[in-house]
């Protein structure tokens, strides 16, 4: 893996960690807004409206949750096709087999960081 996917994925990574961590928070906000009565200078109204937003904020970061996951599975599907090329190519009589399945191999690695990042290891 080269210093720039190692880079994004760590980038991607960290902001995954950020909307589980941000969902937690509106979670917590949630179970406030419901378990506590109104209290002064707030009408019912705007307390529900500020419920309302609070799950709306939360259905949000869960999408971009699922997004961030989709391109993990994009990505690992893109290195099992690069891997099953160099697999192909390892077979050829005018390449260099060992190096093919090296890199066979590597994209293999990193399809597999793919999925576990994204939450849909295959076995």
């Amino acid at each position: 893996m080269d210093g720039d996917s190692g880079e994004l994925s760590s980038r991607v990574q960290a902001r995954l960690e950020q909307l589980g961590e941000r969902m937690a928070e509106l979670r917590e906000r949630i179970r406030e807004l419901t378990s506590q009565p109104v209290q002064h200078g707030s009408t019912a109204e705007q307390a529900e409206r500020a419920q309302q937003h609070a799950a709306e904020a939360l259905a949000r970061a869960q999408e971009a949750r699922q997004h961030v996951s989709a391109a993990y599975e994009h990505s690992a599907a893109a290195h099992d096709a690069a891997a099953a090329q160099h697999e192909l190519l390892a077979g050829g009589e005018l390449s260099d087999a060992a190096e093919h399945r090296g890199r066979g191999r590597e994209h293999r690695d990193m399809s597999s960081a793919d999925r576990a990042l994204s939450g849909t290891e295959h076995v």
